[in-house]
């Protein structure tokens, strides 16, 4: 799927505004505006993600793929797993995400993590 860029102008003030509540979600700056416009496989599986993971009970090691798989993980789009990867990671070492630490990577190269 290619992708179309579209351009958007924004005072200063505006986009200073963007960068803040961006970071504050742990976004960045073009899947925070992507998320507020277009309900997404992103946001939907992200909430479906950091709800599980509220779930899991203390010293349980998981993959974000350990945690999607019962929720059609094999159909998410490549795009939108290594969107989810990269924002769960920047959360968990941003300490938005409770009582989770990065653990490092498994065998396979995926990023492991930990309940504690």
């Amino acid at each position: 799927m290619s992708e179309i860029t579209i351009s958007i102008g924004f005072t200063k003030d505006e986009y200073s505004k963007i960068i803040e509540l961006a970071q504050k979600d742990g976004f960045s700056i073009s899947q925070y505006i992507k998320s507020k416009i277009i309900p997404n496989e992103f946001n939907t599986k992200y909430k479906i993600l950091i709800q599980e993971v509220s779930r899991l009970e203390s010293n349980t090691i998981f993959t974000i793929k350990d945690i999607l798989k019962e929720h059609g993980w094999d159909n998410i789009s490549k795009g939108t797993k290594l969107s989810l990867g990269k924002h769960f990671y920047t959360n968990v070492n941003a300490e938005n995400i409770n009582n989770v630490k990065v653990k490092g990577y498994g065998v396979s190269g995926i990023m492991c993590y930990t309940k504690e």
